[in-house]
């Protein structure tokens, strides 16, 4: 019986682990990754491609953070990135990456998900300041990517 009740605890603990392993991997912001290494190799892949780079700051408990990511996939979003590299950097409990967020005076105050849009050179073109991307999920996708079409043709004019 106590073999049984062994048994039966590891399945339970090895499922557990499983669905949460694949829980995991639908996480769009990798909260080990440092921030420095995956902006660095966004704008070296932003020159070597002549995009521009949209970083993109949230958190994995965010759910609008979650349903930008979402729309970032979508056939209406495809032309963000053919414009664009884009780069997730975690936030955490709004305690990591921020000296990254301020460097592109992005107010993560406001709410998430927040973006700055910066050319290859790393200069910045335009950034989020007043939360307005932190409401993704009642906004819709259309209006989410018509907002994001238009901050990346306002990038695209300071050229």
């Amino acid at each position: 019986m106590l073999r049984n009740f062994i048994k039966s605890l590891f399945l339970l603990v090895f499922s557990v682990g499983l669905a949460a392993d694949g829980w995991a991997a639908d996480k769009p912001y990798d909260e080990r990754a440092s921030g420095e290494q995956m902006l660095a190799q966004a704008f070296s892949q932003a020159r070597a491609e002549h995009k521009q780079v949209m970083v993109v700051f949230g958190a994995n408990w965010c759910p609008d953070c979650r349903m930008l990511d979402t729309i970032l996939h979508t056939p209406e979003a495809a032309a963000i990135a053919q414009r664009f590299v884009v780069v997730k950097l975690d936030v955490g409990s709004f305690d990591k990456n921020l000296s990254i967020a301020r460097h592109f005076d992005v107010n993560l105050g406001k709410g998430i998900p927040a973006v700055a849009l910066a050319d290859a050179d790393e200069s910045l073109r335009f950034a989020t300041r007043a939360g307005e991307l932190a409401e993704a999920k009642s906004m819709g996708a259309a209006a989410v990517v018509k907002y994001l079409n238009a901050a990346a043709d306002q990038a695209q004019s300071k050229n």
